[in-house]
């Protein structure tokens, strides 16, 4: 049923897209730069205080007791440099007025185990000392939050940097992390300057890593929900994104070294102008590629998905397939994923999965977890039993399964095109697949296939998103099942979306119905339309069945 011919044709735009694109990089933004001298920072005073705050306060679990007298604690001493202290559930947050527009924001997280954990709120202490006389410029905020909240910052925000852990031996690159939930990360005139002030080869994140954070966002780590909020923020951290571990030694030298960093990288955004809010541009090793450029080669991806559709679905109604039963038979593929969603957010809301923070990459699953994601996966199987059992129309894919390839051709064009539009990133994952399934789902001929063929094709498919996953577990240092249970809280706890939610559903029903398709062994398409064929009274009579002359035998 499909035309090859226009099926290639339709890659044409792509191809030529792609070598566009090839020549669309520019060079980074330079770092920005004051003629301000940085505050002071007292490296052995700061690790003092990181030393002290650790014996007092070994066990600090978020909302505990010893939780709440750290942030007393925090918020008397900045009370006392002479800053204006308020409380907002968990956030300490101090504030120091200034003319100029938009504040700079320091923020650090004192949740965590272990002293580097604690490293960041040291050095807020010690640059909360330094920064306290240093004038009448922008005005400053320092924030000490216990990682369950977005604290609610006032006024307009002209950028945020977030102190990590500055003080670990256990370095791993990036030092510097910008990624948001929504598929996007801070300006890139932010991360050139902090960059540019941290100590040694800092790096940046690479290609695959801001590939899969702009494709399938999660991010674990404090700055994600200032950027989720509109406010450009990066975070500093010398473990990178999977951050210290517990038992992490703390060393004196690089805390000087990176709160020294931190001081210039705020001298050189004091008189500064605003930032940006986010970024979906590629670094790419001194140049950058700009996010229209990805958003123009998704689109030329998502054409050759297109046209094609349109073309098998035009033909479709010329023979009369029963669409909109095909269609209703996907839909109704979708209830079982959709049901899997809502069941593990009921778990959430029942407090089967505990108190979730700000960051559940950060929680082992433990015993509990397992056996949450266990009942899950069970509910989802049943869900599907009870799809092809008891939903008897459509129970089967009809028409030999060519109104249901139409419909999934169609569906996920569809699908591709809305999330083209909130993010291209993320379109193409599907977009990709699609391009595959394409050929075997609308073939125009008769032919057998292995199932293992079929299914091998299909795992092929699904080669960038699996590579998407695997990225981000090795970014985040998490193994199969924590990296799975940390994806199962963020659904659980309700951070999908009403338009994610509908996107996950109608995904995982492409990806079963397609399956399903494929696997079959019998044809998926009708007969060739255009063979010849002539219908007399009582049989077939074709050409030369009622002889021939002489001169032709």
């Amino acid at each position: 049923m499909l035309d090859l011919r226009l099926f290639r044709a339709s890659l044409i735009p792509f191809v030529a897209m792609l070598a566009i694109v090839a020549f669309s990089v520019h060079p980074l933004p330079a770092p920005l730069t004051s003629g301000i001298p940085p505050a002071g920072f007292n490296g052995a005073r700061a690790f003092n205080v990181l030393e002290h705050l650790e014996a007092r306060f070994p066990r600090r679990r978020t909302g505990s007791p010893a939780d709440r007298a750290l942030g007393s604690l925090i918020a008397s001493r900045l009370a006392g440099d002479g800053y204006a202290v308020r409380t907002a559930g968990g956030a300490v947050l101090a504030t120091q007025p200034g003319p100029g527009r938009g504040s700079l924001v320091l923020l650090a997280d004192r949740s965590g185990a272990g002293a580097a954990a604690l490293s960041g709120t040291a050095a807020l202490l010690e640059l909360a000392r330094d920064l306290a006389a240093r004038g009448d410029l922008r005005p400053l905020t320092l924030v000490s939050t216990d990682g369950t909240t977005v604290p609610p910052l006032r006024g307009q925000v002209a950028a945020a940097i977030v102190l990590g852990d500055l003080a670990g031996t256990g370095a791993r690159h990036p030092f510097e992390i910008p990624f948001s939930n929504d598929g996007s990360a801070a300006p890139l005139a932010l991360q050139q300057t902090l960059t540019h002030w941290l100590p040694g080869n800092s790096g940046r994140p690479g290609v695959l890593d801001q590939l899969a954070e702009f494709a399938l966002p999660f991010s674990v780590t404090a700055q994600a929900p200032l950027l989720d909020a509109g406010i450009p923020a990066v975070l500093a951290q010398q473990s990178g994104e999977s951050g210290p571990a517990a038992d992490e030694p703390v060393s004196q030298a690089r805390l000087a070294a990176f709160g020294r960093a931190i001081a210039s990288t705020l001298a050189a955004l004091e008189r500064a102008p605003a930032q940006a809010r986010v970024t979906r541009d590629l670094t790419l090793s001194g140049d950058r590629l700009g996010g229209w450029s990805i958003r123009a080669l998704v689109a030329a991806l998502l054409f050759a998905t297109a046209l094609p559709a349109l073309d098998v679905f035009a033909r479709a109604r010329r023979r009369r397939v029963p669409l909109l039963r095909s269609l209703a038979w996907l839909l109704l593929w979708a209830a079982p994923v959709g049901a899997s969603l809502l069941f593990s957010k009921l778990l959430g809301q029942l407090g089967a999965l505990g108190t979730l923070p700000a960051s559940p990459a950060l929680l082992e699953p433990g015993a509990s977890g397992v056996l949450v994601l266990a009942a899950t996966l069970a509910f989802f199987a049943v869900a599907c039993l009870v799809r092809v059992k008891l939903i008897k129309w459509p129970s089967r894919e009809p028409d030999d399964g060519l109104g249901a390839a139409v419909a999934v051709v169609c569906v996920g064009t569809v699908l591709a095109l809305a999330l083209w539009i909130a993010n291209p990133y993320t379109a193409a994952l599907l977009a990709l697949p699609l391009v595959l399934w394409l050929p075997l789902l609308t073939a125009e001929r008769e032919r057998e296939r292995h199932p293992l063929a079929v299914l091998a094709w299909l795992a092929l498919s699904l080669v960038p998103l699996g590579g998407v996953l695997a990225v981000e577990a090795l970014s985040l240092g998490l193994g199969p099942l924590r990296f799975s249970w940390s994806w199962f809280a963020v659904l659980a706890s309700g951070q999908l979306g009403l338009f994610g939610f509908l996107a996950v559903s109608l995904a995982g029903a492409l990806v079963l119905t397609t399956a399903i398709l494929l696997v079959r062994s019998n044809r998926l398409a009708l007969r060739d339309e255009l063979r010849l064929t002539t219908r007399g009274p009582i049989t077939y009579a074709g050409p030369g069945s009622l002889g021939g002359t002489p001169s032709a035998r």
